[in-house]
């Protein structure tokens, strides 16, 4: 499984991307019903400063250059293109 996701890693950023987009627009029009969302006042303010240290991480992780493991083979090919 990890080599084909490795092989179509764009692809599967576009679907996991378009799923959730998708499941925020369906939240935000009424078609997820009320009592599937959360109820924690606490976590819904919360939510903001979450996003806020997860994209600090993924903005860290992506100018220091990835993974921090050695590059495979498949990387240096891929670096060429």
């Amino acid at each position: 499984m990890r080599e084909v996701v490795r092989r179509h890693t764009v692809a599967v950023a576009a679907v996991v991307s378009l799923v959730a987009i998708g499941v925020v627009v369906a939240t935000v029009r009424g078609f997820v019903p009320a009592g599937v969302l959360p109820r924690w006042p606490a976590l819904v303010h919360a939510a903001p400063t979450i996003n806020v240290g997860l994209s600090i991480v993924a903005i860290v992780t992506i100018s220091s250059g990835g993974t921090g493991r050695a590059p495979t083979k498949s990387a240096s090919i891929a670096s060429r293109w």
